[in-house]
Order: C-alpha cells, then structure tokens, then sequence
C-alpha cells in the first residue's frame, strides 16, 4: 500500500492523470484486502476455520456431491428430512447457490480445508463484490481533479467504515450465512453507477449487463429496480419513448424481466416436474395479511421493535451506519438544485428495497430482521462511505474539519469492529 501511495503521489505532481485511475484501483485493492485482514484478525477468522458444523447450504451442497442430479435437481434443502420426502426450498435460486457452490469448492480445492470452511469463507467474496460497488460508486462521484493527500486518506477511512459494516458480519456468522440479500444492494449500487450521470448509447451495454447481473440475484425486487431506473434515469418531458437513452432504458428493463422471469421459474418448473412440493413461507404471513399478531403489529414496531433480536431506539439503528451519510449529505446536499436531485435519486434508489420490503412483507421484516436489515444498513454505509469522497466534502477538509474527521472516522471504524469483535467471541463460545 505504501508503493501505490508513493506511486499516486508522483502521478499527481507530475500531472499524469491518465495513470491515477489504474492506481487508484490498486489502492482500493490494497485498502480493502487490509480491512478483510483486520476482519479476520478480530474473531472472524476463528469461526470461519472453526465452525463446521452442517447448516442448509453445507447440507445442499453435500447432497448435491454424493447423489444423483436428477434427485436433487441442484435446489436447495432445509433439512435432511425434507430432502427425504422432497420438499424443496426454491427461495435460494439457481445463479445465487451456483455462486455459493463455486466460491466454497475453489477455497476446498485451493486450500485443502474442508468444504465447510470454504462456506463459511464466501462472505467474504460477497463482500469483495461490495468494493466492487463502492469503487463503481466512487468513479462516477468522486473529483478526477485535485486530488490530495486527504483524498486518498478519506477513501482509506471510508473503506474500512464501509468494509467493517458490523451488521453484515454479525449477522452472517452468527445467523444466517446464506443470505443473498448484500448481493441485491451491492448489484443495485454496480446498475446506479452504471446509469450515473445520465444514459446514453456509451453507457447502454454497461447498462444492460448491470441489468442481467441484477436480475440473476435480485429476482423479488428486478421490477422494483427497473422502475426505479426509469423514474432516476427516464424520458423528460422533451423526450419520447423512442428517444435514444430511452431505448438504452427499453433493452436493459426487457433483458433483466426476461432473466427474472426465467431464474424464477426454473426451480419450480423443476420441482413440479419431480412431483416435489415446497418448504416456502407463504405470502400472506410475509406481508402479516394472515392476521396473526404474534409476530407482527404494525411496520412500526417491526422496525424498532421486531420479533427477531431486542427493541432498538433510533439511535441505535442511526449509530454508526447512518452518521456519515448524514454527515457528508449534509454538505453534499449543497448547492443547486440539480445537484440535491441527483443526490436524493441515489438515496431512493438503493433504499427502496427496504421501504419496498417493509410495505409488502411487514412481518417477514419483523421476524427475519437479520436478512432485511442488510437493505437498510448497507446502503447507508455504502452511500456515506462513497459521499465522503465528493468535491464538496474534500474542499471542507481542512484545518481542524479534517482532524475532527480523522476523530470522528476512528470512533466509527472502532465501533463496528467492536461490534464485531464481540458478535465472534459470543458466536465461538455460544
């Protein structure tokens, strides 16, 4: 890291703007690689190599090594028992265990650990997938212009916030590994730079990829995104439906329904086709219209105080997610209007998810907040993190502002591993 410090710093006083981006990424490699070390280091690492016992996908993927595909059909499985009267749980789809599957044998197969060992390792890569998102995020919003020391001091910070989120590690480990709600936000922050700042026949295939990668995981949600992306990035009112980035528009939303349409149908064509039946939870528990009170009240109370986990006051879900983007919308929320749209477009768009999720399926909210919680702190985190390193937060950083941020970035960063670090130790010794 010190090599590509010294090496951005000669770039810059030599004015070689065309070798800042590549080093740049190799910062953000470096940076992220550090903060996963500093990860593992607090407590992670002991449950990832020490944890082995069977859970539903070390069950799904043992099943699928040691009987017939056309038993199993590559679908994921609760239970042992259900397995045996076939009962098959079609919420994990095909694209998401593949890439489980693929991750946990690469690690088996590299390292010699059991195969445990590379499950519990894809959190992980999922992660990566996120620094992925956050430098996507980062190219389309941060200055190419003067980039000093502090710039690159900011980026470090952020990522170590953004990489630490304390709710995506602790959750992972010490509830449920399989879930593939970070991929949906991290795939929907990868389609908004994609669009950012505005479509075009340049950006259509970037697009249209980001689309497909999308609706190959998100599949609940690809309607949901794909009217958001119209509502941020659509036809003005000097624009028709023909216009050019309206086409741009018309393939990507065509590409990704077809995509969802067809990873959505595939296990329960399957299963039908076997005479299997289903393990799923209905709909009308997850949107709390059964009318049963046990579990769910009110979208209120499955925010602050759900079924799953104790109450939480308001600080509690702002600290420490929340304070960045506070802080850094606060000053990026300056200037013209323009400007304040495209801002409160980046906020909606990857929020939308949650409030989408909390106005449909309320009790599911309340009963599995360790999955929906992941749409509403990672957002936070990822924008504030990426917020930081905006033109109008670096021209502040100066003086006593940029030592008041240097403090405020320890205690952040501090507090999530904390977090964490005490999750782990509760999880090992649980």
């Amino acid at each position: 890291m010190t090599i590509v410090c010294w090496l951005l710093t000669r770039a810059h006083r030599r004015g070689r703007t065309d070798a800042e981006a590549p080093l740049t990424r190799l910062f953000i490699t470096w940076c992220s690689l550090f903060w996963l070390m500093i990860v593992w280091d607090v407590g992670v690492g002991r449950v990832v190599l020490g944890n082995l016992r069977e859970d539903r996908l070390l069950l799904t993927f043992q099943i699928w090594e040691t009987h017939s595909p056309s038993e199993h059909l590559y679908l994921a499985w609760l239970t042992r028992e259900d397995f045996s009267r076939h009962a098959v749980y079609t919420n994990h789809l095909h694209p998401y265990l593949f890439f489980l599957y693929g991750v946990s044998k690469a690690v088996q197969l590299i390292t010699g650990l059991p195969l445990a060992v590379g499950k519990n390792a894809t959190a992980f890569v999922v992660s990566a997938v996120g620094v992925a998102a956050f430098a996507a995020l980062a190219h389309r919003i941060a200055s190419r212009g003067d980039r000093r020391w502090t710039f690159y001091a900011t980026m470090f910070a952020a990522l170590g916030f953004f990489v630490t989120e304390a709710h995506y590690w602790t959750y992972i480990y010490t509830t449920n590994i399989d879930s593939v709600f970070p991929l949906w936000i991290y795939c929907a922050a990868i389609l908004w730079a994609a669009a950012e700042p505005r479509v075009t026949d340049r950006n259509g295939r970037l697009i249209v990829a980001a689309s497909i990668l999308f609706a190959a995981f998100g599949w609940l949600y690809t309607p949901l995104v794909m009217a958001a992306l119209w509502c941020c990035f659509g036809s003005s009112a000097r624009r028709t439906i023909a216009s050019a980035p309206n086409r741009v528009l018309i393939r990507a939303s065509a590409a990704a329904v077809l995509v969802c349409v067809f990873v959505y149908a595939i296990p329960r064509m399957l299963a039908l086709w076997k005479g299997y039946s289903f393990s799923d939870s209905s709909f009308l528990f997850r949107s709390g219209l059964d009318g049963d009170t046990a579990y769910f009240h009110n979208p209120v109370q499955a925010v602050f105080r759900p079924y799953w986990g104790p109450a939480r006051s308001l600080s509690d879900i702002l600290f420490p997610a929340f304070v960045p983007l506070l802080v850094c919308g606060a000053v990026a929320m300056g200037g013209g209007r323009a400007r304040r749209v495209r801002t409160l477009s980046g906020i909606v768009f990857l929020f939308s998810p949650y409030v989408f999720s909390l106005a449909l399926f309320p009790q599911s909210v309340s009963v599995h907040v360790y999955l929906y919680d992941q749409l509403l702190f990672l957002p936070a985190a990822l924008i504030g993190a990426v917020w930081s390193l905006s033109p109008r937060v670096q021209r502040r950083l100066r003086g006593p502002y940029a030592f008041a941020a240097a403090l405020l970035g320890i205690l952040l960063v501090t507090s999530q591993l904390v977090a964490i670090a005490q999750a782990m130790r509760g999880a090992t010794t649980g």
